[in-house]
């Protein structure tokens, strides 16, 4: 991940960016190989920081927020946004 900041008078801006090619590539070889975890433990995603932290600036919480409610993690994994780091297909 790539941290920029941009100071600009009396104001900052921070951008992240991230090529999560890779992690994207592993979870579509994971899934095709049926490495989707057992029948009571699903492997859902791979999940990069990124991801938690773009959600969070989406819904404007913060990371204790996201990490108190477990419906946040439930809408990540079930973003269609998220659906090329998938593994397991189904809906969380």
């Amino acid at each position: 991940m790539r941290t920029q900041v941009v100071l600009d008078d009396d104001k900052m801006t921070v951008a992240y960016t991230a090529d999560l090619t890779s992690l994207a590539d592993k979870a579509k070889a994971m899934s095709s190989a049926g490495d989707v975890g057992t029948k009571d433990m699903k492997l859902a995603m791979e999940v990069h920081d990124f991801h938690v932290y773009a959600y969070m600036n989406k819904r404007g919480i913060t990371y204790d927020q996201f990490w108190q409610d477990p419906q946040h993690l439930k809408n990540l994994l079930n973003d269609p946004d998220n659906a090329d780091f998938r593994i397991w297909k189904g809906r969380v």
